[in-house]
């Protein structure tokens, strides 16, 4: 993804991938199970789908991202695009 991707297209990206990871959670093979028993494969993996986690993804994902709309609107400048300058304050 660019550093100069708009904030809708980071945030529809963060929720199909939030998403989706949520959804392998449905998959039980034993070999992904034995990568879930560890502690970074409980951590990145999960171990149970629910429906309340995507919620929360969802809702999180809306709250903030109007949030960074704002802050790059107003003059913020994004920390992997050095050349972006900040707008001058208005009067």
């Amino acid at each position: 993804m660019s550093p100069a991707a708009s904030v809708a297209k980071v945030a529809l990206t963060a929720l199909v991938i939030s998403t989706a990871d949520e959804c392998s959670q449905l998959y039980q093979a034993p070999w992904i199970n034995a990568i879930r028993a560890t502690t970074p494969g409980h951590l990145v993996l999960g171990s149970a789908f629910s429906w309340g986690d995507i919620v929360a993804y969802t809702v999180g994902i809306a709250l903030v991202a109007p949030l960074d709309a704002w802050w790059f609107d107003r003059g913020g400048t994004k920390s992997a695009n050095p050349s972006a300058t900040p707008k001058p304050p208005t009067a």
